[in-house]
């Protein structure tokens, strides 16, 4: 799993068709795992986060809003938020919803994550939503991360994290894990993402998931900044 993704911007996606990302060559001794969301999902699941995390005004000029992280602090490499959205795998159409669209996230292995809430991104994240989720059906997403407020998951935010920059730098990092099959079904009405691809079974092959870990120790108060490559020792 590599930890290097990048933000698309209006029309990026045609660009990125004749574009191989790379990922980071630097080694890291930090390895995002499938039970550390499991871990980490329970304690969403059992109302137990030792923390909360807040949208607000950013600290840095002119960037919108940002995250926060109010409670107990977070060691380095514990997960602080997820990424939500619709998964696109790289053969699947993207353009649309990539215009005037700056929630959109490429994995170095060309799936894209569109964590857009509004306008056709939230559209198609709805459709997909209540295709799969039927009454009766295992619930195998979350849709109230679209709707702010009182979240089903309060950690589906990492869309709001802003990039970190030489004044502000970052101290969290992206990473793509994938959940396996047998992930538990009661902690799957929690993962904020869905499958564009109908013929992708989440309970039956590995579902992608992006989260936010930290690089360094997060305390009180501490906006989140991130970044999309590092070199974690």
């Amino acid at each position: 799993m590599s930890n290097y993704l990048q933000r698309f911007y209006p029309y990026q996606s045609l660009k990125l068709m004749f574009k191989q990302l790379s990922p980071a060559t630097t080694a890291h001794s930090f390895t995002l795992t499938p039970s550390a969301v499991e871990n980490r999902l329970r304690q969403v699941h059992n109302h137990t986060i030792p923390y909360t995390l807040e949208k607000r005004q950013s600290t840095i000029p002119n960037a919108g809003n940002g995250i926060y992280l109010h409670g107990n602090h977070q060691k380095k490499g514990d997960i602080i938020c997820f990424y939500p959205g619709t998964i696109y795998l790289p053969s699947e159409p993207i353009l649309f919803v990539s215009i005037n669209n700056q929630y959109i996230l490429r994995c170095v292995d060309g799936i894209c994550i569109d964590g857009k809430s509004t306008g056709l991104s939230g559209r198609v994240y709805k459709s997909l939503y209540y295709r799969e989720n039927w009454p009766g059906a295992i619930q195998i997403s979350d849709l109230t991360w679209m709707y702010g407020g009182v979240l089903k998951n309060p950690l589906a935010v990492g869309q709001y994290v802003n990039n970190g920059t030489s004044a502000y730098p970052a101290n969290v990092c992206y990473q793509e894990v994938d959940i396996p099959a047998e992930f538990p079904h009661m902690l799957r009405g929690y993962i904020p993402n869905m499958y564009w691809d109908a013929h992708t079974n989440p309970l039956r092959s590995p579902m992608r998931m992006v989260a936010l870990f930290a690089l360094s120790d997060v305390y009180h108060g501490d906006e989140l900044f991130s970044t999309y490559m590092a070199n974690v020792s």
